[in-house]
């Protein structure tokens, strides 16, 4: 398997020979969690992490991650649930602390990850990132120029407009460089245009050090739109040999722990049909009144405080 970065200073120096400003931000490259790195993942925080997601045994932690994004991982291509299964799981773990402290925007999101403890973030992190399987989905259609137009920017990106190639930080064939930056490869392209346009639109943080918010101001809508459509084209079977699959490892930091089997510890319950806001779903996307469904009604509230 080929080396992978782990530093997001690439993507720093980048920007600074590309011309573009690179602001002052709260947050250093680990985000708000300084220089610490969680430990390697157990068998135990594997199976607590699936266990959590299945919303306990009674399913009464009011969390069920399997309600939008799948025992398996899998998400939906609707643009607001992502592929989460095989991410690198301290990227995940990151994710979960940016809503709970509201860097991101979620009507769904920001109250489930303020009603977990640290623990349950680190558990259910490491379950998803010990899924290893292949996309389930049809890759989205597009014309073959938009997709070549998209592999160009990945690969080298728009030096005109000073954006650099995406695959400086996220891997040659989208596969990501953690802990930092995850994969892009087979993600669903409207989650990840629709994550772009609220950079794009000053309406997302949690990317260290504003990386991500300057290179998507920098871009046109058709040119997110392409490279969106680029990755999600993309599939782990692209960048990964049998051998190197086989060989994924659940990892929270730089550490690795072996592979372990998930152990049932209740029956698995089928996932019903994902709720979502509307005001997560993109542009392009068609939302007619009467198909809108709208959020639990059991909805935790945000924690005081926070």
């Amino acid at each position: 398997m080929r080396a992978r970065l782990t530093n997001i200073g690439v993507g720093a120096a980048l920007l600074a020979l590309m011309g573009l400003p690179f602001p002052a931000s709260s947050q250093g490259p680990l985000g708000d969690l300084g220089d610490e790195t969680p430990a390697a993942v157990s068998v135990d925080e594997v199976n607590h992490g699936r266990f959590t997601a299945m919303g306990g045994i009674y399913g009464d932690q009011r969390i069920d991650c399997i309600r939008c994004h799948g025992l398996d991982g899998m998400g939906n291509s609707s643009g607001a649930f992502p592929r989460l299964a095989g991410q690198n799981a301290w990227y995940l773990y990151k994710t979960l602390t940016d809503y709970a402290a509201g860097r991101r925007p979620s009507e769904v999101m920001v109250p489930i990850a303020r009603s977990m403890t640290d623990q349950e973030m680190r558990e259910v992190a490491a379950y998803y990132a010990s899924i290893v399987e292949e996309r389930t989905y049809e890759p989205p259609e597009a014309d073959v120029q938009v997709l070549q137009i998209g592999g160009a920017i990945a690969a080298v990106g728009l030096p005109r407009q000073a954006v650099p190639a995406c695959s400086s930080c996220h891997g040659a064939d989208g596969e990501g460089l953690p802990p930092v930056n995850p994969a892009l490869a087979g993600q669903f392209a409207p989650y990840i245009e629709h994550q772009l346009l609220l950079w794009k639109q000053g309406l997302r943080g949690g990317d260290p050090m504003d990386v991500m918010a300057r290179i998507a101001s920098a871009m046109t809508e058709e040119q997110i739109r392409a490279v969106s459509l680029y990755y999600g084209s993309v599939t782990t079977a692209d960048w990964l040999t049998e051998a190197e699959s086989e060989a994924l490892v659940p990892v929270v930091g730089m550490e690795v722990a072996p592979v372990v089997p998930v152990i049932p510890l209740v029956p698995e319950p089928a996932a019903p049909e994902a709720d979502f806001a509307p005001n997560v779903l993109p542009p392009y996307l068609p939302v007619f009144e009467d198909q809108v469904p709208t959020a639990p009604a059991d909805m935790p509230e945000p924690l005081a405080g926070q």
